[in-house]
């Protein structure tokens, strides 16, 4: 935007959108490319925290949930959000699916980048975890079981779907029924 009688070293480049510089490419004396962006700008009044859940934990978490959130660089505060998107995909590296936790940033002492911790609830809040000493699990070739006591020397194996781990204890998933053992 030059004005007639203005300086020519000096331009007014404005954005289509209202926001922050976040980042600036754009060097005195250097010429641009159409195809590179001079100024990335960006609303950081409200910022996405891409948390990365393990698989097991993930598939639980629900869209419309609130989280909690702390960041290193500001202890002792917490801060609160929504998950907004749970991902479809697992990676798999880290075997973690991505899940976005939209957060007011009202005081504008987030910055993109910043790294945190973040708690989700998993599940609905009414629901009961039925949890065992993580002693009682047994590695077999089918997969974690749990022996039963059911009488004198007598112990029914059930085969269970191993959750999180809960102060020594292991939330249990799934139960099913399979034959007595004697001992």
């Amino acid at each position: 935007d030059l004005a007639a009688g203005s300086d020519a070293s000096r331009f007014l480049l404005r954005s289509p959108i209202s926001g922050t510089v976040i980042e600036r490419a754009a060097v005195r004396g250097e010429l641009t490319d159409p195809a590179h962006p001079l100024f990335r700008i960006g609303d950081l009044s409200r910022l996405w925290l891409t948390a990365h859940a393990y698989e097991r934990e993930a598939i639980r978490v629900k869209t419309g949930s609130s989280a909690r959130v702390t960041f290193p660089a500001l202890p002792g505060r917490n801060f609160s959000g929504k998950v907004t998107l749970v991902g479809r995909e697992v990676d798999s590296g880290s075997r973690t699916i991505p899940v976005r936790i939209e957060i007011a940033n009202e005081d504008l002492l987030l910055r993109p980048g910043m790294s945190a911790t973040a708690w989700l609830p998993l599940g609905e809040s009414s629901t009961t975890i039925v949890a065992v000493g993580a002693a009682s699990l047994q590695r077999m070739e089918e997969g974690w079981v749990v022996f039963l006591p059911r009488g004198r020397g007598t112990f029914e194996m059930r085969s269970v779907g191993r959750g999180r781990e809960l102060d020594g204890e292991v939330e249990i998933l799934q139960l099913a029924r399979t034959p007595h053992c004697e001992a």
